[in-house]
């Protein structure tokens, strides 16, 4: 399945997580790349997403982005964890796309996270309020049989 792996952040949060842009250098200047871009232990890219309205029309109420950065997951990084699901193997939670979920839930006030199915497919939204909750509905939304474009909020 083509999945489209993307978080929400409130700019001022930013700082709290583990995300570090990554810069570029031309003639000896440092500078954000445009668009911008990030990782999170080494293993997860994530680049910005200026357009805010694609993702407002996509969440609708419960949620405003006005205030947020939007990230998506650049790779295969959601086709390997789907993968890994599916044969149900014991390490998922030692999945890097895993623990960045629990680390923006202990961390964050707020955020959203969106995994949609190729071309904007989103089933069902959720509220959590837990990071086992938010774990455990975006694992079950990789299920080979039933796989959810989903929305998982924290506010």
């Amino acid at each position: 399945m083509d999945y489209m792996f993307s978080v929400l952040i409130p700019k001022n949060d930013l700082s709290k997580t583990n995300l570090a842009e990554i810069m570029a250098e031309w003639g000896g200047e440092i500078f954000s790349r445009n668009p911008r871009e990030f990782t999170y232990d080494i293993s997860l890219k994530f680049r910005e997403i200026i357009d805010l309205s694609y993702f407002q029309s996509m969440i609708g109420s419960g949620y405003d982005v006005s205030n947020n950065i939007a990230l998506y997951l650049v790779g295969n990084n959601i086709q390997r964890l789907e993968l890994s699901v599916n044969k149900h193997e014991l390490n998922i939670h030692d999945n890097k796309v895993i623990k960045f979920i629990y680390e923006l839930y202990n961390t964050l006030e707020d955020f959203c996270i969106i995994n949609e199915i190729e071309d904007e497919r989103i089933d069902n939204k959720y509220f959590v309020t837990s990071a086992k909750e938010a774990v455990d509905i975006f694992i079950n939304s990789l299920n080979w049989d039933y796989p959810k474009g989903i929305i998982i909020i924290k506010n």
